[in-house]
């Protein structure tokens, strides 16, 4: 069954992860995978911490360069 995300879950959501609790923590208090938390996370724009990530704004930082193995 797929479980829909009403106002009220989505602001305990927003609630818990401005509050610092992790996304395995909010996964337990709300009764739902972590997967299901970070995946509406991310769709809020919410996955950084200290405030919304907005998609317009630039990178923090040079892209990270990958070493190969």
């Amino acid at each position: 069954m797929r479980m829909r995300w009403t106002a009220e879950y989505c602001e305990e959501l927003k609630r818990l992860w401005v509050a610092g609790m992790s996304a395995t923590g909010i996964a337990t208090e709300l009764g739902l995978t972590r997967g299901a938390v970070l995946g509406k996370l991310d769709r809020l724009g919410l996955m950084r911490r200290g405030g919304v990530m907005r998609k317009d704004s630039p990178p923090d930082s040079a892209p990270v360069r990958r070493i190969p193995f």
